[in-house]
């Protein structure tokens, strides 16, 4: 897989192995969006890694956290290239929409 100009939502993302993850994608292009409920962190990190990197307050185990993480990132242009579960699975949040997800934020 090609990570630059890819798309990935990093879930645990704002420390440890998921920090760790966010900056090998952002190291190669890769645009990033860290979901994590740990908020100081994960601004902390995305502000340290640029514009390729947005931060979205999430608590994985909660459908509604995650649904209201992703339609923040969603709708127009690129859909998600990969998703990195580095917590709580959350697949049960995901729908048909996910596909619709935009890079715009990352612009």
């Amino acid at each position: 897989m090609q990570i630059k100009d890819s798309v990935f939502i990093v879930t645990g993302g704002a420390s440890g192995l998921g920090a760790g993850t966010v900056r090998a994608l952002a190291g190669q292009g890769g645009k990033v969006l860290i979901a994590d409920l740990n908020k100081a962190a994960g601004e902390a990190l995305a502000k340290e890694l640029g514009a390729g990197v947005r931060f979205a307050e999430c608590d994985v185990s909660s459908e509604a956290s995650a649904k209201a993480a992703l339609s923040r990132h969603h709708a127009r242009q690129q859909p998600l290239d990969a998703l990195l579960f580095d917590s709580y699975d959350w697949l049960h949040a995901l729908d048909s929409s996910l596909k619709q997800l935009s890079t715009e934020p990352f612009t």
